[in-house]
């Protein structure tokens, strides 16, 4: 994201789902004896002839398989990874964990894709890097004598190491700059002389020090990165120094990947693939002219572009999905539009690799006077309805956070910490469980199939994993109010499901809840984010 200028278009609070019918609006439910929502144990029960918001989870109409869902190790956590044992390795629990405590509790969210930041340098040349935040300052492997140091980038390698340990199966290096050494002004951020920072000579040079990295680490580390994502957000100018970055139009990113594509195929020992292009917004995929924009025809046009050509690039096209979230048109059209185009070409899927809220637009939304970290409901709710957007009309198969772990008095992270590079204390967030919601439970290989929610306030998902067996409902309850609810699953009546919720409750951080049948009927806590897992014959 153009993490610089921390300003983005919000999105309207409620949302419409699109489907089955006029969708209800919030009534109050009527008084009865029931649990308060501190500490419930169990999802409140309805009479037989209650009165309810329907939900059609129909697997007989499939979309798109889901890859990962993921989030990102800059900037943090080349700090917090060399903090004590016992402290960073309760993070990364909490985002790479498939583990079940005693209590049935989940250990973490088990994240399946982890982004791996390769510095440019901006680290090494510490003030004379004009960015002025230490943090986001990167270190590089590459000296300017062309040698590699292994030992760079130790707090964010061990967390890489950790996140393959916990069995992530998605590893992602991506880059914000090239190279210092290869860029036109000597820094890892652009200036006001020339958009493009790339030294015009250096694109397979930059190309082979990707390649290098990816070398690398599989033989220092035994981790192989599934992707190289080589550019990041290439339609901005990166002049304010806020962090590394580097403008680049559609030619230069083709020649680098062209570039990385033949270094790749060098390196038989590497299966490594390049994924494009972290397009700053989603309409930049299908719109804004071939400098640019109209990426999806640009790089998957056919004869038109000789990327068609490569033998490693991903059959995935990538984007942020930030300053399309409002007005609520525009929320969905954009992601609408985005798929339609992707759909030209047979099998091409859709990722989305970067959010985090942005902006006065999304402040409104979220009702505040000014930023700050949240570690409740609001901010996860917020992204809920991001991610479902982005899930239903984009049809993405990934979807990634912004910063696993955060330092700032912003939305931006899962997890929040405050110290220096050897010891401070951390916190996790809603956000944090709100997103497990998905991961843990929504695996690589699942299909999302239709799902409709009578309840406008009712963001609904649903999943089929043929192959362990697992049929998935995700609710997210975006209103202040209770609502009465029931499902309906034609072809899959009488599942026993297991919810899990999170909410602003003591102790709502996927908390299992008692099991509940498909066939009952039953209520869902105000501001909250329900899974319901169920075994499929």
């Amino acid at each position: 994201m153009e993490k610089k200028k921390y300003y983005i278009s919000g999105m309207l609070y409620l949302v419409l789902l699109l489907g089955m019918g006029a969708c209800r609006e919030a009534a109050e439910v009527p008084d009865r004896d029931r649990p308060p929502l501190e500490g419930i144990t169990a999802l409140p029960l309805l009479p037989a002839d209650a009165n309810t918001g329907e939900i059609r989870a129909d697997p007989s109409v499939e979309y798109q398989v889901m890859e990962n869902f993921g989030a990102s190790d800059c900037w943090t956590v080349q700090m917090v990874g060399q903090w004590p044992e016992e402290k960073k390795e309760q993070m990364a629990r909490w985002l790479f964990s498939m583990d079940t405590l005693d209590s049935g509790q989940p250990a973490g969210i088990g994240l399946s894709a982890w982004r791996f930041n390769i510095g440019a340098g901006s680290a090494e040349q510490g003030e004379a890097s004009q960015i002025g935040d230490p943090l986001r300052r990167a270190t590089c492997f590459m000296s300017a004598d062309g040698s590699y140091d292994w030992n760079k980038q130790p707090g964010q390698q061990w967390f890489l190491r950790t996140a393959h340990e916990h069995g992530v199966p998605t590893l992602i290096g991506f880059s914000n700059s090239p190279p210092v050494h290869f860029t036109r002004n000597g820094l890892a951020h652009g200036d006001s002389k020339e958009k493009s920072n790339l030294s015009h000579d250096q694109s397979e040079a930059f190309a082979a020090f990707l390649a290098t990295v990816a070398e690398g680490l599989k033989r220092e580390t035994g981790i192989e990165l599934d992707y190289i994502s080589p550019v990041n957000e290439p339609q901005w100018d990166w002049t304010d120094g806020g962090q590394e970055g580097c403008h680049m139009t559609n030619l230069q990113v083709r020649d680098v990947t062209r570039f990385l594509d033949s270094e790749l195929e060098k390196r038989p020992a590497l299966e490594t693939r390049i994924l494009l292009a972290e397009a700053g917004e989603w309409d930049y995929l299908f719109e804004k002219g071939e400098v640019n924009g109209d990426q999806i025809d640009y790089f998957f046009g056919g004869e038109r572009n000789p990327l068609h050509l490569t033998t490693r690039m991903e059959y995935a096209i990538s984007a942020h999905s930030y300053y399309t979230t409002h007005p609520h048109v525009t929320l969905v059209q954009t992601r609408q539009q985005a798929w339609n185009k992707a759909s030209e070409y047979p099998g091409l899927r859709l990722w989305s690799t970067e959010y985090c809220p942005l902006g006065n637009a999304d402040l409104q939304q979220l009702g505040w006077s000014g930023w700050r970290k949240d570690l409740g409901m609001d901010v996860a709710l917020h992204m809920g309805r991001i991610l479902h957007h982005d899930l239903v009309d984009a049809r993405v198969s990934a979807w990634q956070w912004w910063l696993g772990i955060s330092s700032y008095d912003y939305p931006d992270g899962l997890i929040y910490v405050n110290g220096n590079e050897e010891d401070g204390t951390f916190t996790d967030s809603r956000i944090m469980w709100t997103l497990g919601n998905y991961s843990r439970f929504i695996r690589p290989g699942a299909r999302r199939i239709r799902a409709e929610s009578e309840w406008k306030e009712l963001l609904v998902t649903a999943f089929i994993d043929r192959e362990r067996a697992t049929f998935t409902v995700v609710m997210l309850n975006t209103s202040k109010e209770e609502l009465p609810a029931h499902v309906q699953l034609p072809g899959l009546e009488g599942l026993v499901f297991k919810p899990y919720i999170s909410s602003d409750a003591v102790g709502h951080k996927l908390a299992p809840l008692e099991e509940i049948s498909s066939d009952q009927k039953f209520e869902i806590p105000a501001r909250s984010a329900i899974t319901f897992v169920a075994r499929i014959p």
